[in-house]
């Protein structure tokens, strides 16, 4: 089982509800033998935080997300998807805390971590943590 996340670093920024909305991408590079990886990260107001995995079709994956408040969570965009234009494959304000399943297509999917609208306008912070397996 291999976990391969590719690191990519942007920032955009946009005026979502009066406050500075910010993307990060955050590099991380497991190492080779590694099976699963878990990441702690927080995000504030509109801020968003996009993981980056490149699997093939077929591969099997999980990701299991905790965090300090219920109204955080995340959503998994599959290759050639894009947010806030397509619908994501997975969100677990719908589904829970915990995707597991084969991957439908060959690419790199996005994982992103963020509050909901409500908390997001009242100055609201998540803390989390994120673990994702892919076995490959």
């Amino acid at each position: 089982m291999l976990l391969y996340l590719m690191p990519s670093l942007w920032l955009g920024a946009a005026v979502a509800g009066g406050a500075l909305a910010q993307d990060r991408t955050l590099p991380v590079n497991p190492p080779a033998d590694a099976r699963s990886l878990t990441e702690s990260g927080s995000v504030s107001c509109a801020e968003t935080m996009t993981y980056t995995i490149d699997a093939k079709s077929g591969h099997s994956a999980s990701v299991t997300f905790r965090a300090n408040n219920a109204k955080c969570g995340f959503l998994i965009y599959g290759p050639g998807q894009t947010p806030g234009e397509n619908a994501p494959m997975f969100d677990s304000a719908a589904s829970g805390n915990q995707f597991s399943g084969f991957l439908p297509a060959t690419g790199r999917y996005l994982v992103r971590v963020a509050l909901t609208r409500e908390p997001a306008r009242t100055l609201q912070t998540c803390g989390y943590t994120i673990t994702f397996a892919v076995a490959r």
